[in-house]
């Protein structure tokens, strides 16, 4: 078949289901397949037994074996660590509104425990806007500690230290990305002046819980101390 019959013989679809076709020297089989399968090893369902799970940091050609079982496991883990993301949301933001009360206090001083309408102004119309985030209450209260007479008198870098830290902390999980690593190990990854990684084992956690304790009660004595000022005053 030379060159015009095989243009002629693909116009008019008289290609055969299987055949040799020369053309010039090269010579190319063509064979129909009915119901043919691509195969693909990196999308198997049912789950046999076992699923092939492609890696990006092995070698093209390798592949982890990965059990129904664990891949249910890693599911659990999942879901637990989806949950301490907003565990981790909720906890900043209770130091948020607790921040956001001793700023009004100390901004308003006369009658803490009293809502007027000065606090509920400030609060509605400034610190819940979505412009004024948590870095901006944190600069206001800096401020505060060094310029306001209830507060100047103490050394507060370690409070104010801290808030900046969950303020960090709350921004790696709200906009990180967790998954799982070498040895099923769940890994916190974000972007702070480059790539990062945190590992969130027990001693992580343990960590982070000891700092929201302790900014909590710090906020929250000095928010009493408010309270018990205000009680000596009448």
């Amino acid at each position: 078949m030379d060159e015009k019959e095989l243009i002629s013989a693909i116009k008019n679809k008289e290609l055969k289901s299987s055949g040799a076709v020369r053309y010039g020297k090269k010579e190319k089989m063509y064979e129909e397949k009915k119901n043919d399968k691509k195969k693909d090893n990196k999308k198997k369902v049912g789950l046999p037994g076992s699923l092939t799970v492609t890696n990006p940091e092995i070698p093209a050609k390798g592949s982890w074996k990965v059990t129904k079982e664990d891949i249910q496991e890693l599911m659990r883990q999942k879901d637990v660590l989806i949950g301490i993301r907003g565990r981790v949301v909720d906890a900043t933001i209770e130091i948020e509104n607790l921040l956001d009360s001793v700023v009004t206090n100390l901004l308003f001083q006369k009658e803490p425990s009293k809502i007027t309408l000065e606090k509920t102004t400030f609060k509605g119309e400034v610190l819940d806007r979505e412009f004024f985030t948590l870095m901006n209450k944190w600069k206001v209260f800096k401020g505060l500690c060094h310029s306001h007479d209830s507060l100047k008198s103490q050394n507060y870098t370690r409070l104010l230290s801290d808030i900046h830290k969950i303020i960090n902390i709350r921004n790696r999980f709200a906009h990180g990305k967790i998954y799982f690593k070498e040895a099923k190990m769940p890994t916190l990854e974000y972007y702070e002046n480059g790539k990062k990684e945190d590992k969130l084992d027990n001693d992580y956690f343990d960590n982070l819980n000891s700092l929201f304790n302790e900014v909590h009660n710090h906020l929250f004595k000095i928010y009493s101390d408010q309270m018990k000022k205000e009680e000596n005053a009448k």
